[in-house]
């Protein structure tokens, strides 16, 4: 069955460029009355990077990080919001800052000096991407749009899985309409994570399907251990010892699985950086200590920005293996965050900040420019919500209070407020 975007390489790659003029023109018109669409669409950008080449193969013409650049920066315009460098001191910006200016610094050591130096290109502007949105979009306009964009993705996978079972399954797991199933099973929790809190039940149907259906391990292990939590507190004492028994025998063959279970794609031969891991065998143990043996080899300087093996399977170790030792200061400055945000005020973004932590011990996409998952991690560690209530002058205490409402809502399905106090819908009886 042949994809969407082959039929357009043959009609000639002009056909691709006419249709992105076309969309971007409407996007101009359009999105000064519904900027909405204009973070949507920015955000979609960097998705469809990861789309499964069985159903979209995306023309080599077209560099979908520009696009998505170019669309924030017209929201900037549409907005009337300047960018301020103030804004690169918060969140994730500076761990991936001195990441980048470390490999940088480090380049002409590179195994690859051009994949080096385009994946510098791919980061820098993944930044300036998330800079433009959280300077320019609404903290719920944002949450909207990631939600939004993540259930196009699982919708679209049911569907491409049932019209097309063989071009949607990877080794029998679904992959649906991205690359993989890990892939699909993040978008899973993303989907979840990224609901309106009074509406994140309604969500949950299409999350588990999607994490059963990709078998993604990882995935599942973190979004049970960031909503699992949450979801019980409102249960009885009894219930919610039960829950956690049945949790952890659920968890236990889980965690195993995410170790030791081997993984889809079997090993090149060719034993070079960039390629994938061939000295063991292919669970994320062995990929694992086949990466810290190239990190051992390359200690001062990595192997360069993008050289990293593919098959490596660990955000920590990804850093690591690419600048050297060095990269243990931009890890530990997104520790340093972690637990500042663990410690602070809970608001919707801080959930799919906790799931990607979680998820990037065993998947790679930290600081890798063309992944949204990047992006995602650049977002939600900046927390819009947090920077609106503080600029609105918010106090800590008010921020929490907020958020304390905002579970209720999830827990009680529909409170009702009275005298500005949430009072919980009478049983039927």
């Amino acid at each position: 069955m042949g994809s969407f975007g082959e039929v357009l390489l043959l009609a000639a790659p002009w056909t691709a460029i006419g249709l992105v003029i076309a969309f971007t023109v409407f996007l101009v018109v359009v999105g000064v009355e519904v900027p909405q669409l204009l973070i949507a669409t920015s955000f979609g950008c960097y998705v469809v990077q990861m789309l499964n080449p069985s159903f979209a193969v995306v023309p080599g013409v077209i560099d979908l990080r520009l696009i998505s650049v170019f669309i924030a920066g017209y929201l900037v315009l549409v907005r009337g919001r300047i960018p301020r460098v103030q804004t690169l001191r918060d969140g994730a910006f500076p761990a991936s800052l001195v990441f980048f200016g470390i490999g940088f610094v480090t380049i002409s050591t590179a195994m690859n000096i051009g994949v080096a130096f385009n994946a510098l290109l791919a980061g820098l502007l993944c930044i300036v991407f998330v800079w433009f949105v959280v300077t320019a979009a609404e903290p719920d306009e944002i949450r909207s749009s990631i939600h939004i964009v993540s259930g196009l993705i699982l919708i679209g996978s049911f569907v491409y899985v049932l019209v097309d079972p063989s071009a949607a399954k990877i080794h029998g797991r679904w992959a649906g309409l991205v690359s993989n199933a890990n892939t699909l099973g993040a978008f899973s929790g993303i989907y979840f994570l990224s609901a309106r809190p009074s509406r994140s039940l309604w969500s949950l149907p299409a999350t588990i399907i999607g994490l059963i259906g990709s078998a993604s391990r990882s995935s599942a292990f973190a979004v049970g251990l960031v909503a699992g939590p949450r979801l019980a507190e409102n249960l009885g004492k009894r219930m919610r010892r039960v829950a956690l028994v049945a949790a952890l025998i659920v968890a236990i063959p889980i965690i195993h699985s995410v170790f030791f279970s081997a993984g889809d794609a079997t090993g090149s031969t060719n034993g070079q950086h960039g390629g994938t891991l061939t000295r063991t065998g292919n669970t994320r143990i062995d990929q694992w200590t086949d990466g810290w043996h190239i990190f051992v080899d390359h200690i001062a300087t990595g192997v360069g920005l993008g050289n990293e093996p593919h098959l490596l399977s660990s955000s920590v170790l990804s850093p690591l293996v690419q600048v050297g030792l060095m990269g243990m200061v931009p890890l530990a400055m997104l520790v340093s965050l972690a637990v500042r945000r663990a410690k602070g005020p809970r608001t919707v973004f801080r959930p799919m900040l906790a799931f990607l932590f979680v998820h990037g011990i065993f998947e790679m996409w930290l600081f890798a420019g063309g992944s949204a998952f990047f992006a995602l991690l650049l977002i939600v560690a900046y927390d819009p919500e947090l920077h609106a209530l503080r600029r609105d002058g918010a106090t800590e205490d008010e921020v929490v209070e907020a958020d304390d409402d905002v579970v209720d809502d999830v827990l009680a399905w529909a409170p009702e407020r009275r005298g500005g106090r949430h009072q919980p819908r009478p049983r039927l009886t």
